[in-house]
C-alpha cells in the first residue's frame, strides 16, 4: 500500500520527473491472495481519462511498481471495484496480468 502511495503523490516539482498517474486518483483497496502470488488494486474513477480509459502506462507503472516490491507474481487492477477496463492500446488488464519486462520503452 505504501508503494501506490508514493506513486499517487508523484514525483517532486524539484526533480523534473513526470508521472504516469493523474493528480487525484485515489487508491481505494489493496490486498494480496491467499497464497501471495497475486495482488489485487482498486482504484477511483480518476485513474480514468475524459474517454473513461486508463492509460496502459499508468497501469504498467502500477504493475511493475508492486510486483518489484512484494515479490509477486501478476496484479489484478480495477477501478471503482470493476476489472473491465477500458485500456487505450491492445493489451487487455480485465484478468491479472504480470509485471511488463520494461517501462517506457526507447523509441527511434
Amino acid at each position: 500500500r505504501a508503494a501506490v502511495a508514493e506513486l499517487l503523490k508523484g514525483p517532486s516539482e524539484e526533480s523534473g520527473l513526470m508521472t504516469a498517474l493523474a493528480t487525484g486518483v485515489q487508491l481505494l483497496s489493496v490486498s494480496k491472495s491467499k497464497d501471495g502470488s497475486e495482488i489485487s488494486v482498486d482504484f477511483g474513477s480518476k485513474f480514468l481519462d475524459a474517454d473513461k480509459k486508463a492509460s496502459p502506462d499508468a497501469l504498467d507503472v502500477v504493475i511493475l511498481t508492486l510486483a518489484d516490491t512484494t515479490g509477486i507474481d501478476s496484479v489484478q487492477v480495477s477501478v471503482n471495484g470493476s476489472a473491465d477496463i477500458a485500456v487505450s492500446g491492445d493489451r487487455s488488464y480485465s484478468m491479472p496480468v504480470a509485471k511488463p519486462e520494461t517501462v517506457n520503452p526507447y523509441k527511434s
